[in-house]
C-alpha cells in the first residue's frame, strides 16, 4: 500500500517532524557561538551540578554574595533553588555536558510542536497555529540563553504544564497542577507564588476540593527542600533581609553595604521611589512587551479578551509588579526576564487567538493575510537574531571565559581565590574563591580579601583598574597577561 501526505496520519506525523526539526536546527545555529557558561546563573547551575556529581550534595564552593555573613567559604546553598542543577547533573552524569545545551533544544522544540497543535485546535485554523509556533520556536529574547546551562527550557516547559491543568477537567489535574507548581516553586523562588495562586483561584470559584488537592501535592512536592533547609539552617524557608529593596546591585557583593532599613531611617522613601519606579517600567517592559517581540502585544491582549483568561494577566501584572517593587535591582538583572520564561507558551497561544479575533472584524480582515503573516515571520526571524547579538554583547561585557587560562590559573593562583567573578574562576580552575566588591562600590576590596584570608585576587580588567588601589594593600602583582592580573598577598 502506497502512503501520501494526503492520509491523515501520516501528515501530521509529516507536520510534527518538519515543525520539530525547523526549531531544533534554528535554536542549534543560533546558539553556535554562545558560551554555555556566559551568565551567572548558567555558570551557577554548572558547578551546583558538579558538586551533586562529585557527591558534595547542595554546596557552593565559593561565596558569591554577600547578603548574609558566611562563616567559611564553602557552605551550603541558600540562595538558588535546587531543581535546574539537578535536570543538569542527571543529564551530564548520562550523557555527558555536551548533552545539557541539546535537551534544551529538543524540549524547546516539543514544545514548539505542542502549541502549534494547540493553538490550531483552539482557532480552528493552522494558519494561526503556525504563528504560535514561529513565536516559540525562533524564541525571541529567550534563544541565547536556550545555548546556555540556565534553566529558560526547563520553565517553559513547567509553565505550560502548570497553565494547561489549572483548568484541567480529568480528576488528575489538580495533582499535576500541583506538581507543575512545586517544579517551578524548585526551579525558581517566585515559583512558589504560583501554587499560592492556584488556591486561592481555586477557592474563589467555590472549587474547595481541588484548590485543597493541588496544593497538598504542592507542598508535598516541594517539601524536601524544606526539610533539607530546616536541618541546614534551622528554618524552612532562607531569606537574605539586605536582599529586599536593593537600590543596587553592586550591593549584593558588598560585605560593608548597610541594610536597606537603614537607608530607608536616614534618607526616607525618596531612594526607593526613584528606583522602583523605573524597575517597573523596565519589568513590565520586559515582561509584556519583549516577550511578545514589542509588536504583538495588541494581538495578546485581544486573545486574553476573547477567551476571557484574565487570570492569566492578573497573575503576570501582579508578579512583576510585586517583584519589581521587592527586589528592583535584580529584576533589572533578569529576575523578571525569568519569569516571563513561565508564561511565554500560552502568550504565544493568547496572541494567535487574538489575530483570529481581530481578523474577523472587517477592518482587520487583511492581518490573517498570506503577505502580512510573511511579514510577521520576517520581523521574528529578525527580532531573534538582534536579540541574540545584543544578549551576547551584554554578557561579553562581565564574562571572561577563563578555561583557555586554566593550567596557567592553577599554577599561579593559591586558593581562597578573590574575584570579581568566583563561580567562573571555580569553573576553570577547581579553585575555591570569594567575591569582592565591585571597585566603584563603597566596598573595600582588600579588607574583603583579608577577611577570608585569600591568598590570591585575580582580578579581570573589564572591571575598572587603578593601579594606586594596591599601594597601601598588602598585595603584589606577581603575573598580568590577557586582560587579567594576579595579586598574591605579600
Amino acid at each position: 500500500m502506497r502512503f501520501s501526505l494526503t492520509s491523515g496520519k501520516l501528515r501530521i506525523v509529516a507536520i510534527c517532524w518538519g515543525l520539530f526539526l525547523f526549531t531544533f536546527v534554528f535554536q542549534y545555529y543560533s546558539g553556535l557561538n554562545v558560551h554555555p557558561n556566559s551568565t551567572m546563573d548558567a555558570s551557577y547551575y554548572q558547578v551546583l551540578s558538579s558538586q551533586l556529581i562529585s557527591g558534595k550534595g547542595f554546596t557552593e564552593p565559593f561565596i558569591w554574595h554577600h547578603l548574609k555573613n558566611h562563616d567559611s567559604v564553602e557552605h551550603p546553598t541558600d540562595y538558588w533553588l535546587p531543581l535546574g542543577s539537578i535536570i543538569i547533573a542527571a543529564i551530564e552524569h548520562l550523557s555527558g555536558v555536551e548533552s545539557v545545551i541539546i535537551i534544551n533544544y529538543l524540549l524547546w522544540a516539543l514544545l514548539s510542536v505542542i502549541i502549534f497543535f494547540e493553538t490550531s485546535n483552539r482557532t480552528g485554523k493552522p494558519l494561526f497555529g503556525f504563528l504560535s509556533f514561529l513565536l516559540f520556536s525562533a524564541g525571541g529574547k529567550y534563544s541565547y540563553y536556550l545555548a546556555t546551562t540556565d534553566n529558560i527550557a526547563y520553565y517553559s516547559l513547567f509553565g505550560y504544564i502548570y497553565f494547561s491543568s489549572i483548568h484541567g477537567k480529568t480528576a488528575i489535574s489538580p495533582c499535576i497542577n500541583g506538581i507543575a507548581a512545586g517544579a517551578m516553586a524548585l526551579t525558581r523562588a517566585e515559583g512558589l507564588f504560583f501554587g499560592v495562586f492556584s488556591m486561592i483561584y481555586h477557592l474563589i470559584r467555590g472549587k474547595i476540593k481541588i484548590a485543597l488537592i493541588g496544593f497538598i501535592v504542592f507542598i508535598i512536592f516541594f517539601s524536601p527542600w524544606l526539610v533539607r533547609n530546616y536541618n541546614c539552617f534551622g528554618k524552612f524557608l532562607t531569606s537574605h533581609e539586605k536582599a529586599f529593596f536593593l537600590l543596587n546591585y553592586s550591593d549584593m557583593f558588598n560585605p560593608s553595604a548597610e541594610p536597606m532599613i537603614n537607608l530607608y531611617q536616614q534618607k526616607g522613601i525618596t531612594p526607593f521611589t526613584e528606583k522602583i519606579f523605573p524597575a517597573l517600567r523596565k519589568s513590565f517592559h520586559e515582561m509584556f512587551f519583549l516577550s511578545m517581540f514589542l509588536i504583538f502585544f495588541p494581538f495578546y491582549l485581544s486573545g486574553i479578551y476573547k477567551t476571557r483568561s484574565f487570570h492569566f494577566i492578573f497573575l503576570q501584572a501582579a508578579l512583576t509588579f510585586l517583584l519589581a517593587s521587592l527586589f528592583p535591582a535584580q529584576c533589572d538583572k533578569g529576575t523578571i526576564f525569568h519569569l516571563s520564561a513561565a508564561f511565554f507558551p500560552f502568550m504565544t497561544i493568547y496572541c494567535s487567538e487574538g489575530l483570529k479575533f481581530l481578523s474577523e472584524f472587517s477592518a482587520f480582515k487583511k492581518l490573517s493575510s498570506i503577505p502580512v503573516l510573511l511579514i510577521f515571520f520576517l520581523w521574528i526571524i529578525f527580532f531573534t537574531i538582534l536579540g541574540n547579538k545584543l544578549s551576547a554583547e551584554k554578557n561579553a561585557l562581565v564574562f571572561t571565559d577563563l578555561k583557555p587560562f586554566s593550567e596557567v590559573l592553577k599554577k599561579s593562583l593559591r586558593p581562597p581565590v578573590a574575584s570579581f567573578d568566583p563561580i567562573s574562576v571555580y569553573l576553570a580552575t577547581g579553585l575555591t574563591g570569594v567575591v569582592l566588591p565591585m571597585p566603584d562600590s563603597t566596598g573595600n576590596i582588600f579588607q574583603t580579601a583579608d577577611r577570608f584570608s585569600c591568598k590570591s585576587i585575580l582580578w579581570d580588567q573589564k572591571y575598572p583598574w587603578k593601579a594606586e588601589l594596591i599601594s597601601n594593600s598588602n598585595y603584589n602583582i606577581t603575573a598580568s597577561f590577557s586582560g587579567l592580573i594576579i595579586l598574591e598577598k605579600k
